[in-house]
Parts: structure tokens; C-alpha cells; sequence
């Protein structure tokens, strides 16, 4: 077990220096990891005697240990224009290592550190005001300030600070799990999508598993064609969802007929002409039957409809 010294700046934290030291704490699981934060008007002789120094020093040499992106210049953009900050520079050079592979490190990248970098950075990746006056998402940023001390309020932020990394460090964990298992869905689902006889439904099958979210994540894994997936959430019943026209939209391609909606047991069975099948949900995105036949069918009824 080594030893291990990262420098970031003291006093207020943001983002991404919490997640920039997060994830090198999970790149140094094995060593002995030391955190110092000082001032940034100190010398910077203070701050340049860490392995790694991030988010303070005004430089970007990752060879020697600096990743600072306030620096005249900055340090560098990625090529979709989102600026790095102190967490994508990090995710940049160690992100592949940390995930275990350079696909689930561009998938967190894209999940987590974009938006990190580009709120430190001030850019823009939604437009839109709010459409509620004063109601505004809550992201991960204002978890970070709901952790700032308020204004008269007495505290020591270096152990603050140390408290929230602990939580950076299980979101990112969290979301290279994820990450994984969407690299591994993108794999199981282009072989399914080959298997279809109807490419408009792609069928995972009984052992592939349960995957909650494969319907937000099917716009990234098929093509224009696809417009249902079956799969089976447990062993009591084959659900049917929507494919999204795009990724996290909320919608679907196609809709179940109107007359579905709302309807379950028996009342469904009778409309569909399907024995097995269970319930349409009210908006018209899922349903589900007994059987992997009985869901096949209310997909097929539902592209004729």
C-alpha cells in the first residue's frame, strides 16, 4: 500500500473538485490517501507538493500531477464543446481504468462528468426557462450546496467536504454499474434485434434478465425500426413497452390503442381478444400479459391498430 497526497482548494467546494477527489480515491482504493485543501491565493509551493492537484494551481500537466482548468485558455473542450473541468480531466486520463473499460467510462462520462464539467463551466446543455416561477430541478449541484454551511451558520467545510466525497464516491460506483450493464444490454439487444423476425419487435428473452429502464435506453440500441420491446420484468408477466423517439424523451414511437387504456383482467382480455392479458397502462406506453406469446400478440394488435 502506497501513500497518496492530493491538493484541491480550501473553503467553499463545488462539483466537480468533490468529484474529482472521489474519483481518485476509488483509483487509490488499496493506498493510503491524504486530502489537503488550501487557499487559493496561497503559495503555490503549498499546492504543488501532491501527487495530484486538481482544481487549484492554474495548470493542466497531467504528466507532473496538475489538473486545473482555470487557467487562462482553460484545458481544452471535448469535441461536443463541453469544456473540462477538474472531474472530466481526472475522468479523462483515469476513467478507463476506474470503470474497467473504455466503454463504461465514456457511458459514466456522458451520464455524470459531462454535466458536472459543463455546469462548472457555465455551458449550457438544456435551454428553456422554467416553466413554474421559482421551481427549478433539483440537481446534483444544489445537493452540493444544501451541504455549504449557510450564512450563519459554523462549521469545519474540510470535514464537510471529506463527508461528501464519501457520497461522490457510491454515486460513482453506482453509475459505473450501470454503466457496465448497459454496455453488456447494448451487446445482448443487437443480438436479439438480429434474432427478430419482425424487426419492429425486438424479444429479450426469459434468461436475459430484468432490465427496468431498457426502454429509455432502446433509442441508443436500435435503429429507427424498432417500435416495441418485450421482455420479462418477473416470472408472473411478459411486459410490452414503447420505444422512445429519441433518448430521454418520455414518449414513445407508438402508442396502444385508445381503448386500452386504463384496462386490466378480464375487461383487457376481452377488448384484445388475448387470453392472458393483464393490464394497459393509462397512458398507453406499457402492458402486460401472463405469457411471452400473449405480449407478442398485444404488440403485433398494436402496430396494426
Amino acid at each position: 500500500m502506497g501513500k497518496v497526497k492530493i491538493v484541491t482548494h480550501a473553503f467553499k467546494f463545488h462539483t466537480d473538485d468533490v468529484f474529482a477527489v472521489a474519483a481518485l480515491k476509488l483509483l487509490h482504493k488499496d493506498d493510503d490517501i491524504k486530502v489537503v485543501r488550501v487557499l487559493r491565493n496561497d503559495d503555490h509551493s503549498i499546492s504543488e507538493t501532491g501527487d495530484y492537484v486538481l482544481d487549484i494551481g492554474d495548470k493542466y500537466d497531467p504528466e507532473k500531477g496538475f489538473f486545473d482548468h482555470h487557467q487562462e485558455g482553460g484545458a481544452g473542450k471535448r469535441d461536443n464543446g463541453i469544456p473540462y473541468a477538474s472531474f472530466g480531466l481526472i475522468w479523462k486520463h483515469f476513467g478507463e481504468k476506474i470503470a474497467g473499460s473504455k466503454e463504461a467510462a465514456d457511458r459514466v462520462d456522458e451520464i455524470l462528468v459531462q454535466p458536472i464539467d459543463a455546469y462548472d463551466n457555465g455551458f449550457e446543455v438544456t435551454t428553456g426557462k422554467p416553466t413554474v416561477k421559482n421551481v427549478h430541478p433539483y440537481m446534483i449541484q444544489s445537493m452540493i450546496m444544501a451541504f455549504r454551511l449557510a450564512w450563519k451558520e459554523e462549521g469545519n467545510y474540510d470535514a464537510i467536504f471529506l463527508e461528501f466525497v464519501e457520497i461522490a464516491e457510491k454515486i460513482i460506483e453506482r453509475e459505473i454499474v450501470h454503466a457496465r450493464a448497459f454496455v453488456e444490454l447494448q451487446e445482448l439487444g443487437e443480438k436479439r434485434y438480429e434474432e427478430a423476425d419482425d424487426k419492429r419487435i425486438v424479444t429479450f428473452h426469459k434468461g436475459d434478465g430484468v432490465y427496468r429502464n431498457i426502454g429509455y435506453d432502446a433509442i441508443e440500441l436500435f435503429d429507427d425500426v424498432v417500435f416495441f420491446l418485450v421482455y420479462r420484468p418477473n416470472k408472473d408477466m411478459w411486459q410490452v413497452i414503447g420505444a422512445p423517439p429519441e433518448r430521454f424523451s418520455l414518449d414513445v414511437k407508438k402508442r396502444f390503442p385508445k381503448e386500452w387504456a386504463g384496462k386490466r383482467g378480464q375487461e383487457f382480455a376481452d377488448i384484445t381478444g388475448i387470453n392472458d392479458a393483464i393490464f394497459c397502462h393509462n397512458a398507453r406506453f406499457m402492458c402486460v400479459a401472463k405469457s411471452k406469446e400473449g405480449a407478442l400478440k398485444l404488440a403485433q394488435l398494436a402496430l396494426e391498430a
